[in-house]
């Protein structure tokens, strides 16, 4: 997750003119970059949030301060403090999501979102955006006067080549590879990207990683596997590789995704890559069509498919296929207008939190509320009692613990599947990590829970299991 310092170039930014200021945008650009080539990344944000007070919302000083913000991440992130990584590199994308929201054109900040995107762990759902931004990045890229391209121009090619290799498309970023050797014959660009090659011929990607683990533990994906590399153009067999695919993800996060964070990233887009290819070989055939729209519209927001299976359930419904599968098509396209509903109460939440609608969209997530029967219940117990009552398109990450009068970890009660599996490859419960340092996750690790009324209860033994003794102590609970 290191970020170079090429990312960061005066002369890729169109500056817009503002009004007269103690330093005009380019010199606070000019003394955060000094500062940057100097090592102090730290005075470069400062002086990039000095500028944003001076001319707010400038897209060109949101694209630096986010670069300057995801560089901290990433040495965050070498030093082994994953918790600052994480905080830094969502502040970056706040950062960086703002400035192209105000100008989608903005170059700086497409192409530090393009490469931070391509270089977080995959969980954080930024590999597909990144690699559109720096498509579009390549769009607006003009040669040099004697129609060569320049260093900057290579680099970002490199970068997209990465970001295709990551999202398994290796036809697209071998023909790049190829493309800057062409390009930069002899250079360290060429080289560069030659060694690339070399090790796409070798090592494959992390979605082949994650078909071998599967074809390992489970015996019909083994087994589909080895019929598919048979016969690969069979549309039935990528069918039911696909479903076979999907019963695992099904299951929920287990201890693998310690080992490959991207364990469950990975098996959704091998569904939906083997369900594209199934519609492709028989178009015409409703049970894959069907199959591809309701799978892309379960699909995490970072596999941005929504569309698409809108478009795959619509074809089922203007089809002849029978009343049962038109229904189902039916029930799974109300299901896609629901997320995109939320979606949009999420927008107003953001962009209006002190209005009468954001008001209103809380009151509308809400959830009903339990009732707790005291009787089933041995004492001496806690009851811990709390509501849910917002979320986005997923599931949060949540956990519950307690900690005794001087903030020392006494005991976890829960904690989401991802996050207590993960452990300390996750960045989206800091606090409850740097608690309980994962003392004790192996028995109280479960699935996310959602939206909604959530009991637990305390039975007042430490992690150890040993009964605490009387005193005061506070329950916390984190979400993410």
């Amino acid at each position: 997750m290191r970020y170079p310092a090429v990312i960061l170039l005066t002369s890729l930014v169109i500056i817009q003119a503002g009004e007269a200021c103690c330093k005009s945008i380019e010199e606070y650009i000019g003394e955060a970059e000094s500062k940057q080539h100097s090592g102090n990344i730290s005075e470069a944000v400062r002086i990039m949030q000095e500028a944003l007070r001076e001319y707010p919302d400038n897209p060109a000083l949101l694209g630096y301060l986010g670069g300057f913000t995801g560089m901290q991440a990433g040495t965050a992130f070498e030093s082994g403090d994953m918790n600052m990584a994480g905080e830094l590199t969502t502040k970056a994308f706040e950062l960086l999501d703002r400035a192209v929201e105000i100008d989608g054109n903005n170059i700086i900040a497409l192409l530090n979102r393009g490469m931070m995107g391509i270089n977080v762990p995959e969980f954080f759902g930024r590999l597909r955006q990144g690699v559109d931004d720096l498509e579009k990045l390549m769009t607006l890229r003009k040669p040099d006067k004697d129609g060569k391209r320049d260093t900057m121009y290579l680099t970002e090619l490199g970068l997209l080549a990465t970001g295709y290799d990551k999202l398994g498309e290796q036809k697209k970023a071998y023909d790049l590879w190829k493309k800057i050797i062409d390009l930069a014959p002899g250079t360290p660009f060429a080289e560069q990207a030659d060694q690339k090659l070399k090790n796409y011929m070798t090592s494959g990607d992390h979605q082949a990683k994650t078909r071998k683990t599967l074809a390992g533990d489970v015996p019909v994906v083994a087994e589909l596997t080895e019929k598919l590399e048979k016969d690969p153009e069979n549309p039935e067999l990528l069918y039911e590789l696909a479903m076979a695919y999907g019963n695992v993800a099904d299951k929920g996060y287990d201890e693998r995704i310690y080992e490959d964070t991207t364990f469950m990233t990975n098996i959704a887009f091998e569904v939906v890559n083997l369900l594209d290819k199934a519609v492709k070989l028989a178009p015409d055939k409703v049970k894959y069509r069907l199959a591809s729209g309701i799978s892309s519209v379960m699909m995490p927001f970072f596999v941005n498919r929504l569309e698409r299976g809108m478009g795959d359930l619509i074809v089922v419904l203007e089809s002849d296929a029978p009343d049962d599968l038109k229904a189902e098509a039916r029930y799974w396209l109300g299901y896609a207008y629901y997320k995109k509903a939320t979606t949009e109460w999420v927008k107003v939440i953001s962009d209006y939190p002190k209005t009468e609608a954001a008001a209103m969209t809380f009151g509308r997530l809400l959830p009903p509320l339990k009732h707790f029967d005291r009787a089933m219940y041995s004492d001496p117990c806690v009851i811990i009692d709390f509501i849910l009552g917002f979320r986005d398109e997923l599931p949060p990450q949540t956990s519950v613990w307690i900690e005794d009068a001087q903030g020392n970890f006494v005991k976890t009660v829960y904690v989401s599947g991802f996050s207590g599996y993960a452990k300390e490859k996750q960045v989206n419960l800091p606090k409850w990590s740097k608690s309980s340092e994962y003392a004790d996750v192996d028995g109280v690790t479960a699935a996310s829970i959602d939206l909604g009324h959530h009991l637990y209860v305390w039975d007042l033994n430490d992690s150890k299991g040993n009964r605490v003794k009387p005193a005061t102590y506070t329950v916390k609970v984190e979400t993410s």
